[in-house]
């Protein structure tokens, strides 16, 4: 099955959108930010199906990060592993070193949150593909990664969104602002797409249907 895949933050996400996007051919990168995920997953009144089309990230800085792998590891579900925000474990060995670790200990573990920089420094048994590493559009140094970018099609980024990439980049390299971008980058790797939040769906809707049309962006679901 071919999916898109999407990335949203679990304090932007309302019911609605939530059965939204597990309706449609997609699959959901939930940013769990200062929240543990394992805990949301079981308050989830949805079926198995749709926990599946689910991938959860978990910071691999946490003290609470081998609990939450574990429970995902047992219930068959897709993570995440994040090394952590670079302002709170720069290039700390402590952290790829339980990166690496973690990363050869559960099989549930699909991608990588990390950089070359990172990945390079990893040593495990277990092969880590260009496919399972997740970078962020702007830095991306290995072909046929994922990418993680912002949408501003219709020229228009929330105030949480222009606050996002102003901690990160002022030069708004983060952004994909047309379709041709959108197709040059889907040549050599696949995109993750965060989700802006908006007061509404209609701004969800449209890059839905945006996508869906463009056969040429489809990505292939890593297995």
């Amino acid at each position: 099955m071919n999916t898109f895949h999407f990335a949203i933050k679990l304090s932007v996400i309302t019911e609605e959108l939530l059965l939204t996007l597990l309706e449609a051919d997609v699959r959901i990168i939930v940013d769990a930010e200062y929240d543990r995920l394992d805990h949301w997953v079981q308050s989830l009144d949805v079926s198995r199906e749709k926990l599946e089309k689910m991938i959860y990230t978990v910071q691999v800085s946490r003290k609470d990060a081998e609990d939450q792998v574990g429970y995902f590891q047992r219930e068959g579900l897709d993570v995440l592993l994040v090394r952590g925000h670079s302002a709170y474990v720069k290039e700390a060995d402590w952290s790829i070193s339980k990166l690496s670790r973690m990363w050869d200990t559960y099989s549930c573990t699909k991608l990588l949150g990390i950089t070359k920089y990172v990945r390079d420094r990893m040593r495990t048994s277990r092969v880590v593909r260009d496919r399972d590493v997740l970078e962020l559009l702007g830095y991306q140094r290995i072909k046929g990664s994922k990418l993680y970018t912002f949408l501003a099609l219709d020229g228009v980024l929330s105030d949480a969104a222009v606050s996002y990439l102003a901690r990160r980049s002022g030069d708004g390299r983060f952004i994909l602002r047309n379709e041709e971008e959108i197709s040059d980058l889907s040549t050599d790797h696949h995109l993750v797409y965060y989700i802006d939040h908006r007061d509404d769906l209609q701004y969800m809707g449209h890059f839905l249907r945006l996508l869906s049309k463009q056969s040429i962006l489809v990505t292939q679901e890593v297995t």
